[in-house]
This record gives structure tokens, sequence and C-alpha cells, in this order.
């Protein structure tokens, strides 16, 4: 199983590394082209809408789906009962990732020439990728403690840059403001977004962070808002202190803007730049090892991406599989493949994730009824649906919505998809029971704490391992969740509570020996 070992802090670097490390130091030349000066006032515009984006995260984390590993997979597959919905989506995902994997890698290489000009990014590439995939492979808790290091390097930066920054910026160089109108601002919008993307990373994190549940929904909400913070002050300092077209013509716009009021701007700039991206390369590690597990657990891959190392606990197989498929696009140069879906699959990922929230209450109410009552509800879908609406006017003003990449990935994954579930029928998988084996808080007559129902767990497991319920109609058996067709020895009975919500487990003898 795999192990509960990630603290708060190590969430907040995961959440914060993957949204500042995958933008701020690239995105701003770019989105400076269309909209110039204004572009902090369009971070500021999108942090809203990024918050009602991550909404369902947050709610689907407040539910015990919150426990489990796989993200929006699982929420928007538990939520329609269906698995083809949320594997797309997820199929998208996983080569997105991988993608970003490999792009960062080499950003790094081109951002150390500031130190050994010359040198080849591919071979730094490689570097990177094989040593992030040993820190994963060893343990999460190392993963963890790595992207707690970077994080702290990445906020050092950030604060060397910004707050000297202030005092050296220059009135006139937000004049003009809209460079290029009222369109060139909203096209830089979707150009933006993407700098938020990410945040979905926290959600693959789920199987392995201490009491998930509990912290997860709020670290989501301050995570981002930290994020928003950083994006729109140094957008705001490197605007201010140059003009905008000498920014938009730098190939390294804020270390071209910390040069002007800091000794060793650039090389400051470029520790900063290289901590965020490899924040971002050991999370774009570890998700996509992770959506594979979770496939493979529903049969919806091959089983043999569920297998954990005996030593360390992690899905080495699916990590091994996503190191090779990195390094092939980084030495083959043909990223580009997968640069012309990433910023399609992230908004049909939320937009989808969007919609399951706003469904919920419609097609699985017994998950519905599992989501606190201090959440207000109605507004719960009144703001994923508006977020949904928010996230299909991005869609429509990419320049290429619907490209050949993306039919060709979504025709594959259709393909797979299908040959899986063929091979898991043959072996006689139960796709049907499967999907319904969800955490679920409700029994047929009463309705059980979920601290109840975690003190019961702490005596069946040592307390790293996740589980999920089946519940029926007199009792909830706890299963292992890479194996929920057939229990083990060490599965425990938590008999019919009584209307005081008392819980009994009941451990089952295990055989002795022969």
């Amino acid at each position: 199983m795999l192990k509960r070992e990630l603290s708060k802090l190590e969430s907040y670097a995961t959440l914060v590394g993957v949204m500042v490390g995958a933008g701020i130091f690239v995105a701003i030349g770019e989105a400076g082209k269309d909209t110039g000066p204004a572009t902090f006032l369009a971070y500021l515009i999108l942090g809203p809408i990024t918050l009602l984006t991550a909404l369902p995260y947050v709610v689907f984390h407040s539910t015990p789906l919150g426990h489990l590993p796989g993200g929006a997979y699982i929420h928007i597959s538990r939520t329609f009962k269906n698995y083809f919905p949320g594997f797309i989506t997820m199929w998208l995902t996983w080569l997105t990732y991988v993608g970003v994997l490999s792009v960062l890698s080499i950003s790094v290489g081109n951002y150390l020439q500031a130190f050994w000009p010359g040198i080849d990014p591919r071979l730094v590439a490689t570097f990177c990728v094989t040593l992030f995939y040993l820190v994963n492979l060893f343990g999460v808790r190392n993963y963890g403690r790595w992207q707690s290091a970077l994080f702290t390097i990445l906020i050092l930066s950030v604060a060397l840059l910004v707050i000297p920054g202030l005092f050296a910026i220059r009135a006139e160089n937000f004049h003009p403001f809209f460079v290029k109108g009222g369109s060139g601002f909203i096209k830089s919008l979707a150009i933006l977004f993407f700098a938020y993307a990410g945040f979905d990373a926290l959600a693959q994190t789920a199987g392995e962070t201490k009491s998930a549940t509990q912290t997860l929904p709020g670290i989501f909400v301050r995570g981002i808002l930290i994020s928003i913070t950083i994006y729109v002050a140094i957008s705001f300092v490197a605007f201010g202190v140059l003009p905008y077209t000498q920014l938009i013509q730098s190939k390294m716009p804020v270390a071209e803007a910390a040069r002007t009021f800091l000794p060793f701007g650039p090389q400051i700039v470029a520790v900063g730049a290289i901590a965020a991206f490899l924040t971002t390369i050991n999370a774009a590690m570890l998700v996509p090892s992770r959506i594979l597990y979770v496939f493979a657990q529903d049969r919806i891959a091959p089983p043999i991406l569920a297998q954990l190392n005996r030593r360390f606990g992690t899905p080495h197989i699916s990590l091994t599989t996503n190191i090779i498929l990195s390094l092939f696009l980084v030495w083959t140069h043909t990223i580009s493949f997968l640069i012309a879906i990433t910023l399609q699959a992230m908004i049909i990922l939320y937009a989808t994730e969007c919609l399951a929230l706003a469904l919920l209450p419609f097609v699985n109410k017994p998950l519905w009824h599992q989501v606190p009552r201090k959440l207000r509800k109605n507004w719960i879908v009144a703001g994923s649906a508006v977020a949904c609406l928010c996230l299909i006017g991005l869609y429509a003003v990419l320049p290429n919505p619907i490209s050949k990449p993306l039919i060709i990935w979504i025709a594959l994954g259709a393909a797979f998809y299908l040959y899986a579930r063929f091979q898991g029928r043959r072996a006689g998988f139960d796709y049907a029971r499967n999907i319904l084996l969800t955490p679920t808080l409700q029994t047929a007559e009463y309705t059980t704490p979920l601290a109840a129902i975690e003190a019961s767990i702490s005596q069946i497991t040592s307390g790293s391992e996740s589980y999920v319920w089946d519940t029926s109609a007199d009792k909830i058996v706890l299963y292992p969740m890479n194996a929920p067709a057939a229990p083990v020895a060490k599965e425990g009975i938590v008999t019919q509570p009584s209307p005081s919500h008392e819980v009994e487990v009941v451990e089952e003898e295990k055989p002795g020996p022969s």
C-alpha cells in the first residue's frame, strides 16, 4: 500500500512549487506581447477563476474520496459511476505531465547556461530526470523532503526579487497599459491560465498525505492564494522596472528586469528559476506514476503498473515507464507534439472536474450527502457551473482548440481503454462491483461519523495504508484498494453502527500454521 508520509509543509511545497514553477519565469514574456504592463492585472483577474476551478478539489477532498490517490480520475469516475470519462481526461493529463517533465528539464539546462555557457541542455535534462526518478523511487518521504527544500529556495529567491524591485518601479513603464486593447488582454488570459495550471498535482498525493481529508481542502485554497500573490507581485515588478518593449524581447524576461536593480540579479533569478523548475520536475515525476497506479488498480491499464516496491512502497514500474518516455521525448525532439495539446488537456481536465461537481447532487446523491454541511451546497453547485463556463470560454479563445495531436491521442486512449477492459474481463475482474467500492459514511439505517470509521481503520491497519469501504445492508467491510475483490487476512469487519454511533471492530482470525 502507498505510505502516508507527506506533511502539511510538503503539501504546500507540492502545490505552490508546481504552480509557480510552471509559468512565472516563462509565461510573462509571451503574455506581455499581447497585454503589456497589464499582465499583472490579468493574473489578478484569473485568480478568482482559478479558485473556482479548484473548488471541486476542495469539495471532493472533504468527502471520503479525499483519502484516495487518483485525484480527478477518482472524483469523475465515482461521480458518474463510469470509468471512461475519468480515464480519458486523465489519459490526456498523464501525457501532459510527462511532457512538462521533459520540457522543464531542458529549461533547467537553458538557465544553467547563465553559469556554464555552451552546456548541452539535453544532458542536463537527462541528469534531472534521472535524479528525480531516484528521489521518487526511494520513497515518498524523500520526495517530500526534496520538494520542501527546493520550495524554500524558491520563496527566498522570490522575496529577493520582489522586495527591492518594488522600490525600483517607474510609473511611466505602465503607459500604455493595454498595448493591444481589450482583445489583446483577453487573448493573454488563456496563455496566463496555463501558468496557474498544475494545482491538480496535489490531488494525486491524497493517498500518501497524513489526514488528507482534514488538511488538503484548506491547503488547496491557501496554496492557490499564495501562488496568485507571487504571480501578481513578480509581474508587477518586472513590467514596472523595464519598458514592456524591452521585456518581451528577452528570452528570460524576469532575469532581464532583475538586472536593473540587483547586483547579481540574473544569477539570483536563475537560482530561483531552477528551484522553481525542479519543484515542478519532482512533482511531474510523482503525478503520472500515481495516475498509472490508479488506472492499474481499476484494471483499465496493465495491473503490473500498480506494483509497489517492497522496500520503499512506491510504484516503481509506473515510475520507470515515465522516465523512459520522458527521456525519449528529450532526445528525439518530439516534445512539440505534447506542447500542442498541453493547454487543451489542462482545460479539459478542469472543465470535466467542475462538471462532475455541478452534476454531483443529481447523478450521485449518496456521495453528495457526504459533502460536509458547513460547505454551502447551493453555492458549490453554482460556483462549479460558473467555473465550467469560464473554462469553456478560455478553451474557445485558444489558437487551435481542436488540434490533430489532440484527436490522435484521444483515439489512442480510447483504444488502450477498450483493450484493457477486454483483458480485465477475461481475467474475471468485476468492473461493476469495483466502481461501487468507494468510501462512504452511509449505512442502510445510520450515518457514521468519519472519526469513528477512521478510528476503526487504525485498529485494523498500521495507519499508513489506504482502504475503501464496501457498504452492504448489514456491515461495512474494509478491503485493500489494490485488491477489492479478494479480501486478505488483514481484513476487518465493522458491524452495523448502533444509533449511538458506536462502531464495533471485529478482527477475523488468521489461519494458523498447517
